[in-house]
């Protein structure tokens, strides 16, 4: 750490210890939250960013204060403090947001909201909360800190719907701080079900927008885009595989990162151009004729018609039809051919004929 960063940490830990005295603490009240923990090191720098995110001025002298005490209930270091202070700011923002979707004048919305809040029975409404991150991630994921990158990337996907956020209370923070966030279709009202639903959707289906290494292990960046109503959102999921194994989602929401943006809207043009790539290829099937239709053309068989008679006259004298008792006499039908290879050009026989037959062309005996 060089002299400048430390700097900025040490400007931190004074400016937490101030805002803390500011809510009420004492010194020796702030040490023991502090515990053994260096005041530049990641615990206590946790709290420090929590609290630098201020209430609206209006509702500060009032919000902070009781912020601060419900985070320090039962709080077992600064990080879970961070938590709790970040919870309790967290349902005071969805009812600001509540309360102005319900058109409540501008002018009293922040100090509406504050009362809200201050009645509210946060700490149950916490409680809850956690019971139910707990029943659908009741489980840490892990996995091979071995796997090749494309490996890990369809593990980390597969594990989509176990994947935790490390803290409990820090789930039910994220979730209501980012459920609005969601695209209608994907709210029902239950908070911590419709946010993990959502973000395992994500984990499982999206881009993966972005790889980078920090916390002791590798962060990808999973982002989808969603259109709600006429609005465009990109939703990210950051996925942190740490080395030892362990898997955890640090946060999953809204995004405008410009780099995740552009790899989201890359990977679906690059997907319109594969779907339109394939439909022109099966139009193209549809109407290329078919190997049989490159052969010659037979007219059709049929019972009747010109192309019969053609095929009749070309191919073969008629046939008729003998009636059963002339078949069984051996007769021949009226105008039948007989089937006589040395029949005459008259179609009689050169053999004489029956008694029965006609005048014959060939000359009779001479009269004396």
């Amino acid at each position: 750490m060089d002299d400048l960063e430390q700097r900025k940490k040490l400007e931190m830990a004074e400016a937490l210890e101030n805002s803390l005295r500011q809510a009420g603490l004492h010194d020796d009240e702030i040490r023991k939250l502090r515990g053994g923990y260096d005041r530049i090191g990641d615990q206590w720098q946790r709290a420090a960013k929590a609290v630098a995110q201020p209430f609206r001025k209006s509702v500060k002298k009032t919000l902070h204060p009781a912020a601060t005490r419900f985070a320090l209930k039962n709080v077992a270091d600064p990080r879970e403090f961070a938590y709790r202070y970040e919870y309790f700011k967290a349902v005071f923002d969805e009812r600001v947001d509540l309360l102005a979707a319900a058109r409540h004048p501008r002018e009293t919305l922040w100090q509406t909201a504050a009362k809200d809040v201050l009645d509210m029975d946060v700490d149950a409404k916490l409680e809850a909360d956690v019971r139910a991150v707990r029943e659908i991630r009741s489980q840490p994921s892990r996995l091979n800190p071995w796997l090749q990158e494309g490996d890990k990337e369809q593990k980390i996907r597969d594990m989509a719907g176990s994947i935790d956020m490390g803290h409990d209370i820090s789930a039910a923070y994220h979730a209501r701080k980012h459920y609005g966030e969601l695209p209608e279709n994907e709210r029902s009202g239950d908070v911590i079900r419709d946010y993990f639903a959502s973000a395992e959707r994500t984990v499982r289906e999206s881009v993966l927008a972005k790889r980078e290494s920090g916390e002791g292990g590798e962060k990808l960046h999973l982002a989808r885009a969603v259109v709600d109503g006429d609005e465009k959102r990109y939703l990210r999921a950051i996925v942190l595989a740490k080395d030892d194994g362990r898997v955890i989602m640090l946060t999953y929401g809204s995004v405008k990162d410009t780099q995740v943006m552009a790899a989201v809207d890359r990977a679906e043009a690059q997907q319109r151009s594969l779907r339109l790539t394939a439909d022109l290829q099966q139009s193209a099937e549809a109407t290329q004729p078919s190997l049989a239709d490159d052969s010659p053309r037979h007219a059709p068989e049929t019972t009747s018609g010109p192309n019969l008679d053609r095929a009749t006259k070309s191919d073969a004298p008629p046939k008729h039809s003998v009636p059963n008792f002339a078949r069984a006499a051996g007769a021949s039908p009226a105008g039948a051919v007989p089937n006589d290879k040395h029949s005459g050009p008259d179609g009689g026989s050169h053999r004489g004929r029956g008694p029965t037959e006609g005048p014959s062309n060939s000359p009779g005996p001479r009269r004396p």
